[in-house]
C-alpha cells in the first residue's frame, strides 16, 4: 500500500534502489534520523535523471555516482544560504518599516494613527489592522502604552507598526492613496518607481518568510517575476528564481 511510513532500514534500501551510494551505514542512520527521508528528497531532487520534471515523467532514479553526501552538502549549503538571506532580508524589513513610519508620521504629525485614517490609507487595509489589533494589544509594549494612555484606542504608528508583520507593512504602503506619500519611502532606497519598489518588497517578503519558516531556499520560485529596475533586468525564468537574482 502506498504512503505507508517506513523504517530507517527501509528508507536506506529505497535510496539504494534509486542509485544513491551509501558508503557509511551509521552516517546514513544519523542523517535519516536528524534530517528525515522526506526532507532529504528535496536535496536529492537536482541529482535525479529527470530533473527538473515534477509531472508523471519524473523518475526518482539519480545520476551515476550520486552519494548521500552530495545531497547533504546541498542541504548544508541551503542552511547557510537561509541564514545569510534571513539576516539581510530582516535588515531590509526593518529599514522599510522605519522609513514608512518616519516619513508618514512626520508628514501627518497631528495624526499619530495616520495608518487608520481613511483619507490616507485604503479602508480594506485599515479594517485588517483593526481586526488584528486585539491580538497586537497582548504585546508588552502595546499593552503598556494602553495602561499609560487609557483614553487612547490605538497606539501611534511608531509603536503599532513596530510589531506588525512585513506583510501588513507592505499592504499599508500599497494602500496609501497619494503617490507623493509613498515616494519619500522608496526614494530613500534609491528606487524612484513605486511599482518597482513594491515588486522588490514583495520578493523580499517571500524570501524572508521562506527563510523564517525553514523552507527550501536554493530552488525557491517566487510567485511574481522581478521586474526590470535598479536591481537588474533578469531574463526568462531567472526572473522568478533565486539563482537569477
Amino acid at each position: 500500500m502506498a504512503n505507508r511510513a517506513t523504517t530507517i532500514e527501509q528508507q536506506k534500501q529505497k535510496l539504494k534502489s534509486r542509485g544513491v551510494i551509501i558508503s557509511d551505514e551509521k552516517y546514513a542512520d544519523e542523517i535519516l534520523k536528524n534530517v528525515g527521508y522526506y526532507h532529504l528528497g528535496f536535496y536529492l531532487f537536482p541529482f535525479e535523471k529527470t530533473y527538473p520534471l515534477l509531472d508523471k515523467r519524473r523518475k526518482h532514479d539519480v545520476i551515476d555516482d550520486t552519494r548521500l553526501e552530495d545531497a547533504i552538502a546541498l542541504h548544508r549549503f541551503d542552511c547557510d544560504l537561509r541564514s545569510i538571506l534571513l539576516k539581510y532580508t530582516s535588515q531590509i524589513e526593518l529599514a522599510f518599516r522605519t522609513a514608512l513610519i518616519y516619513h508618514l508620521s512626520t508628514k501627518y504629525e497631528t495624526k499619530p494613527c495616520w495608518f487608520l485614517d481613511k483619507t490616507i490609507v485604503k479602508e480594506e487595509v485599515i479594517d485588517e489592522i483593526k481586526a488584528g489589533y486585539a491580538n497586537l494589544r497582548k504585546n508588552g509594549a502595546i499593552k503598556n502604552h494602553h495602561v499609560n494612555h487609557r483614553r487612547s484606542k490605538y497606539a501611534p504608528a511608531w509603536k503599532t507598526l513596530e510589531f506588525e508583520t512585513l506583510g501588513v507593512i507592505q499592504k499599508i504602503y500599497e494602500g496609501i492613496h497619494r503617490a507623493d506619500d509613498k515616494l519619500p519611502v522608496n526614494r530613500q532606497f534609491n528606487i524612484p518607481n513605486t511599482s518597482v519598489f513594491i515588486n522588490y518588497i514583495d520578493a523580499i517578503r517571500q524570501l524572508r518568510n521562506a527563510c523564517a519558516h525553514g523552507n527550501i531556499i536554493y530552488d525557491i520560485r517566487l510567485s511574481k517575476s522581478i521586474i526590470p529596475g535598479p536591481a537588474g533586468n533578469f531574463i526568462g525564468s531567472k526572473r522568478q528564481r533565486l539563482a537569477g537574482l
